[in-house]
Parts: structure tokens; sequence; C-alpha cells
């Protein structure tokens, strides 16, 4: 379940950065690092799911 709220996080913060970019490209690239992490983070908490198995 953390998994797919990380993904909603990763998508919208990468939307934000996307948006305030077109805005403003230094504001864009600003919030670069934080959709970075948040791609990380979901990644991260996928792999941890597939390596817990099911139970």
């Amino acid at each position: 379940m953390a998994t797919v709220g990380a993904l909603a996080l990763a998508a919208s913060s990468a939307d934000l950065a996307r948006r305030a970019a077109a805005a403003d490209r230094a504001h864009g690239w600003a919030l670069a690092p934080y959709a970075a992490w948040c791609t990380f983070a979901t990644a991260l908490s996928a792999d941890i799911w597939r390596r817990n198995g099911d139970g």
C-alpha cells in the first residue's frame, strides 16, 4: 500500500516541477530534486514490498 502512495506522490511532484518550470525554469529546477527523491522512494518501497513477498 505504501508503494501506491509513493507512486502517487512521485507523479504529483513530477507534475508540480513540470508546471513550475512552465512558469519559471529556475523554479522547476528547484523542485527537480524533490521529484527525483520521490521517484527513488517509490522504487525503494516497491523493492522492499517485492522482497517481503505475499505475507
